[in-house]
């Protein structure tokens, strides 16, 4: 009889329903004919081979083909790491109809716990993707398949050109640079850049990338060393974001090579040309290059005449390398962390690319980097620390500010107790007794109850449990001359009541460049402390961690780099002596007040004092002999502590726990005190390792951290270090740490290696 009835109905009734189940069920329908097609790391997108950095950040990108459905909908990334989960979403509005597009991501695949063993034990990771409309899955779970594994040491290369295979001759040599940010002592204490042929044996790494897939995050570069910038045109094929994260890359210690030659048009519209050493503003042509030829001692025979790009060098702006008539050749120019080279020929042309001297030329380009030792990687919390310091837990132990929680001594407790029976029971009676009032118990006892509960609720207030604090540490890293600074903090948000909160970044920054990055939850050393989830919102505004919950009376510790700008940068001139002495002047251009600045280079540290902004300071370093022999060594951070009589016991205590870090000292490990970079050391960090250089360090006495807690700034202390790479006087001796390659002799025989994959290399990783 069902089916009559509905014969029956109304047929103005019957249309309603029918456009309902149309409105319900269409969305849905239509975009199950969605196809997610996921692709970690970098690599051909169509059935090529890709690459991801295990224990890292990494790019994350999904292609959607099909029929979009109509109206909001959210892209999820679902990032499971042992037991915890992290979701990215991304908010998508469509309008229904044909779909093809890509949108991209940066995924934290470095385990949340820290090692406590000599043998790690990676947590299973797995990654799904899906569509989402109204709480309704509309296309996946799509499973993420991990790709080939870079190994841990792979200096790895994103070619960004229409012919990335012509630098492939660079995969078959061997070469004596590493990852940024690793220890090489497990290599036999194999010298970087040493220019020995017989201590190469590492390959560099290809990697590319199609415009639609490069990042739009700075994190998404973690796994990469350098990008060679050829004719790809980022105008027209990269989106404003993507360029952002380009330039947080080499911001954060990246480094960029960008080729010249005759597409002048490409490189005066390029969105990154104000990073160039050089204002691009035309070209000329040269039939010989006896400069190249004369250098790596080898015959460049040129087809045709080259063109070279011409232009007006930029403020800090440095030449490596001329030509015949003293014009550039290759030049550098500092950008925050890191480096902008520029080649005014075009190094992608076949001449260049089947020179037999192009490894010994590249071998200089790529060792022009900064390689220096990084404090920003010590600090970095990648989980790779051992703990056998304890470091790292002092750290993490100032963050969350154990006198907050402290409980009031044994005596104070034992007094306030007896204090209280005894004036409750014996002394009241006693009293009213001898008064002979006794009827006045009903009275006196439920007035000592009160009085004696408001004294334990100041002792407790007293301990400041019920305050929320938000204390924060942050390493700055830049080169002289940039005025921007890579920086990262790790803070504790301590809650004295079970909350959901948010992170996002200080809504009075509204430069793409000056937000946090993708912040994350910090890897600490009891897991059963960090929350089971945390979602990831990202839209035009940046990066938001949201609805992660902390528990009761607890601390929740979180991770997050950013950029800052400095308002000017530091200026350093320097004159080499003979007799191993260094006069050395610093120009604080910035904005900030540099407090106990000091130089460390080698195993010294000499103090400069405070400087205050648009000053001058002058300091003489004595520098041992070892420094013109044994340029191998890496610097040891000795940071002084400043002098806060009047500063808040627990700033103190963070600006103690981060020097201690950096440095090494206050460990209970007697193999590594007193600890220095570049000692030989199984037992500690690899991060930060890197070659020596005239490092300026000094605190600073403003808050930098652009980070909020629910949109609100939150009560707490910061410290917060500003680390500065000076460079070297111009006159020291070629083998002094810090040098250019360009100013050394190249190094000519660069063994030949046959192609491995990185699955079968040693030192890789899975996983």
């Amino acid at each position: 009889m069902a089916p009559k009835r509905i014969a029956y109905l109304h047929p103005l009734r019957f249309a309603v329903f029918g456009l309902l189940w149309l409105g319900l069920c269409l969305p849905f329908s239509a975009s199950a004919n969605i196809t997610l097609q996921p692709l970690l790391g970098f690599g051909s997108f169509a059935g090529g081979i890709a690459y991801f950095r295990p224990h890292s950040w990494n790019p994350l990108a999904v292609h959607m083909v099909g029929t979009a459905p109509n109206g909001a909908t959210e892209l999820q990334v679902i990032v499971r790491r042992g037991d915890h989960q992290d979701t990215y979403i991304r908010k998508l509005l469509f309008a229904g109809g044909p779909l093809d597009q890509t949108q991209t991501f940066s995924v934290d695949l470095s385990p949340l716990k820290l090692d406590t063993s000599f043998v790690p034990s990676p947590e299973k990771q797995e990654i799904t993707v899906q569509l989402v409309q109204d709480r309704h899955v509309v296309a996946g779970p799509t499973s993420v398949p991990f790709s080939v594994p870079l190994r841990n040491l792979s200096y790895n290369l994103l070619v960004l050109d229409s012919h990335p295979a012509a630098l492939h001759f660079l995969a078959n040599h061997l070469f004596d640079i590493i990852h940024h940010g690793q220890d090489e002592s497990g290599l036999g204490n194999i010298l970087l850049g040493s220019g020995n042929a017989n201590a190469m044996i590492n390959p560099i790494t290809l990697l590319t990338a199609p415009p639609a897939l490069l990042p739009t995050s700075p994190q998404a570069y973690t796994p990469v060393d350098a990008v060679a910038l050829g004719d790809l045109d980022l105008e027209n094929s990269a989106s404003q974001a993507q360029v952002d994260a380009l330039r947080g890359f080499v911001s954060s210690g990246g480094t960029l090579i960008v080729s010249g030659g005759p597409d002048i048009n490409r490189l005066k519209s390029c969105p990154l040309h104000d990073l160039f050493p050089l204002i691009p503003n035309g070209i000329r042509t040269l039939k010989q290059l006896p400069t190249l030829a004369l250098r790596y001692q080898t015959s460049l025979p040129l087809q045709h005449p080259i063109a070279l790009t011409t232009g007006k060098l930029q403020q800090n702006a440095k030449v490596l390398l001329t030509d015949q008539q003293g014009a550039p050749l290759v030049l550098e120019r500092p950008y925050g962390n890191g480096l902008v080279l520029f080649t005014t020929f075009d190094y992608m042309d076949p001449a260049f690319t089947t020179w037999p001297a192009a490894t010994s030329f590249w071998r200089d380009l790529l060792l022009c980097g900064n390689c220096e030792v990084s404090p920003v990687k010590i600090l970095a919390n990648d989980g790779m620390w051992t703990g056998s310091t304890n470091l790292m837990d002092q750290l993490l132990d100032a963050l969350a500010n154990p006198r907050i929680t402290q409980l009031p001594s044994l005596n104070l407790i034992a007094l306030f107790t007896l204090g209280y029976v005894l004036l409750l029971v014996p002394i009241n009676y006693l009293v009213l007794k001898r008064l002979d009032r006794k009827e006045l118990a009903w009275l006196t006892t439920p007035a000592i109850i009160v009085l004696f509960s408001v004294g334990s609720y100041a002792i407790g207030a007293s301990t400041r449990a019920h305050i929320v604090s938000f204390n924060r540490v942050a390493v700055l890293e830049t080169q002289a001359g940039s005025d921007r600074a890579y920086g990262l903090a790790q803070m504790a948000l301590y809650l004295p009541s079970a909350h959901n909160v948010s992170l996002s970044l200080s809504a009075a920054n509204s430069d793409a460049n000056d937000r946090l990055y993708y912040p994350h939850l910090m890897a600490i050393s009891d897991p059963s402390l960090i929350p089971n989830s945390a979602t990831f919102v990202v839209d035009d505004a940046g990066v938001q961690l949201k609805d992660v919950h902390v528990p009761f009376w607890s601390t929740c510790n979180f991770e997050a780099p950013f950029e800052l700008p400095l308002g000017g940068s530091i200026v350093a001139t320097a004159r080499w002596y003979a007799s191993n002495k260094i006069e050395l002047s610093v120009h604080n251009g910035t904005r900030f007040a540099l407090k106990n600045a000091e130089v460390s280079l080698l195993r010294q540290s000499y103090p400069i004092g405070d400087v205050a902004p648009h000053s001058t300071a002058h300091v003489t370093l004595n520098s041992p002999p070892m420094v013109v022999s044994s340029n191998w060594w890496t610097n040891a951070i000795y940071v002084s502590t400043p002098s806060l009589t009047n500063a808040d016991p627990q700033k103190r205590l963070l600006i103690q726990a981060l020097s201690n870090l950096l440095a090494g000292t206050g460990t209970s490990n007697p193999f590594t005190a007193p600890f220095s970079f570049g000692a030989v050391s199984n037992m500690l960090s690899d991060d930060g390792f890197g070659r020596a250089s005239l490092l300026l360090t000094a605190w600073l006495d403003e808050p930098v951290v652009p980070a909020q807690i629910d949109g609100k700034n939150v009560g707490g202390d910061e410290a917060s270090l500003l680390c500065v790479h000076l460079p070297p006087p111009p006159n020291v001796p070629a083998n002094f740490p810090g040098t250019s390659p360009f100013s050394e002799q190249p190094v000519s025989d660069i063994p030949s290696s046959r192609q491995v994959t990185p699955s079968t290399m040693p030192f890789g990783g899975g996983p």
